[in-house]
């Protein structure tokens, strides 16, 4: 049995034409015309194994695929006269490959921000100890070295680690106070502008 991305089809309402086929008798004509919606076509457009696009992610046939066809994808997303002019009418696509290349592509851009993110607050807690250490060491009272201790966090702690990499995870939703003083406001802004960028993404 065919699979179904080896069946031709109309490109422009993706009728089967194989009955369209049954009743060549003699020869296999250049062009043909599709008998549901009346569209034109070159029977070479029809065979994708001819027009499929070795870079094009929707084109591939498995994660590694499409894993080795991101880069070129978004090279040729980045300029859309170019896209277009490859992506042709009759060319293939796969709404469930499509879909699945977002979700993994908006994971990773995720995951790449949250690990950015959390190091640069976690370099910021380093200085910041650093910065009391050295007041405490330099403070001549108890009561002032007790004071500067209470204000250096314990970077050793599983609290700590679980806590910091949740906020980068989950930024801007949950934000603590000790990292920054950003308002309410300000992280509302910072959601919607992180919810546009990716929403971009199922828009390109």
């Amino acid at each position: 049995m065919a699979q179904t991305h080896d069946i031709p089809i109309c490109p422009k309402c993706g009728y089967d034409q194989r009955g369209e086929i049954a009743t060549w008798e003699s020869q296999c004509p250049m062009n043909g015309q599709c008998p549901e919606c009346g569209h034109s076509f070159a029977w070479g457009e029809l065979n994708p194994r001819l027009i499929d696009l070795g870079w094009f992610v929707e084109h591939a046939d498995s994660i590694g695929q499409m894993i080795r066809r991101t880069i070129p994808t978004l090279w040729v997303m980045l300029f859309p006269n170019r896209y277009w002019n490859r992506v042709r009418f009759e060319t293939r696509r796969s709404l469930r490959r499509y879909m699945l290349w977002l979700g993994a592509m908006m994971l990773v851009s995720h995951l790449v921000s949250s690990a950015a993110l959390f190091g640069a607050n976690h370099g910021y807690v380093l200085r910041t100890n650093a910065y009391y250490s050295s007041w405490m060491n330099a403070a001549k009272t108890e009561q002032m070295r007790a004071l500067n201790e209470e204000w250096i966090i314990d970077t050793a702690s599983f609290d700590y680690w679980w806590s910091a990499i949740g906020e980068a995870v989950l930024y801007p939703i949950v934000q603590s106070q000790n990292f920054n003083n950003d308002s309410t406001a300000e992280m509302g802004v910072l959601g919607a502008m992180c919810f546009g960028i990716s929403l971009m993404w199922f828009i390109i």
